[in-house]
């Protein structure tokens, strides 16, 4: 019997501690799931909208751009309180109740976030956000759209990779059903007050990813821009292809977590084995 004691507090201890390594990567598949469930959402009820209802969708965010060309800075960009979000900003790109306006995937690391209006801390625990007092990203000459993700969030992964792409690289946006291709083109580390680099350039169109750096530091910003590339939009078009990230069931966090759930399993396969033959032997012992 104390053998036996001994073998299940040590399943217990084995269970626990597979449980906490295992979390965080849980928790982030999780979420992922969900920001995908959100898209999905998005995407079905941009379909069931008239052609009108987004031609006029556009014009709204098009004749904000327009009044947003020649701003000569972007006042302290990182900062929320500095945003003027009123209900009227609210409704431009507004398609499902809680103010999603689009989605951006970054295929190298595996990212694809809804987008959401304003930079509240509420809508940031979501997943990414459109900064308010820039352009909506719906593409365009005279436009500079920002858009800003967590880094180092409990349990949500957002953009903790964004470090990892390069000049060259390729992320997508989303919005209305279209997609529009932009390909990095410079990269750069900011302290939170230093807005200069998401000023609107003229007949440019533009697309700044933003967020914190160091790692859990965050006494800087990392500002990733890309430029529109029509040419990459024409290859998809022509390809018929959709833009592949492993955020599925099957990415390496789901096999991480199919493999030590078979471990598991096997674990106690064998502590059950082990328990029927100690008993077996000890009641064949007491029969002898």
């Amino acid at each position: 019997m104390k053998n036996k004691g001994y073998i299940v507090v040590a399943v217990i201890l084995a269970c626990v501690s597979l449980a906490l390594i295992l979390y965080p990567t849980a928790s982030q598949m999780i979420n992922k799931m969900f920001d995908n469930n959100s898209i999905i959402q998005y995407n079905n009820q941009v379909s069931a909208l008239s052609t009108t209802d987004k031609e006029n969708m556009l014009s709204q965010a098009q004749e904000y751009n327009t009044n947003l060309y020649n701003v000569v800075s972007v006042s302290d960009s990182f900062t929320p309180n500095a945003f003027n979000i009123d209900d009227e900003y609210k409704k431009i790109l507004s398609v499902t109740a809680d103010g999603q306006i689009g989605s951006v995937s970054i295929p190298k690391i595996n990212c694809n976030l809804p987008i959401y209006h304003g930079i509240s801390e509420e809508v940031l625990d979501k997943g990414a956000v459109h900064m308010a007092n820039t352009s909506f990203p719906i593409g365009g000459e005279n436009t500079h759209a920002v858009v800003s993700a967590h880094t180092a969030y409990p349990g949500k992964e957002f953009f903790n990779k964004l470090t990892e792409l390069e000049v060259g690289d390729y992320f997508y946006l989303q919005v209305l059903g279209d997609t529009l291709a932009y390909k990095v083109c410079r990269i750069d580390v900011v302290v939170p007050s230093d807005s200069r680099l998401l000023r609107v350039e003229n007949g440019q169109d533009l697309v700044t990813l933003v967020t914190c750096t160091p790692y859990s530091v965050n006494t800087h910003r990392l500002l990733v821009r890309g430029q529109r590339d029509l040419t990459q939009e024409q290859k998809l078009q022509a390809s018929g292809e959709e833009i592949k990230t492993s955020s599925s069931l099957m990415s390496d966090e789901g096999v991480l977590i199919l493999v030590a759930v078979v471990a598991v399993t096997i674990m106690f396969i064998i502590i059950i084995l082990i328990l029927r033959r100690k008993r077996k032997e000890n009641t064949n012992g007491k029969k002898d």
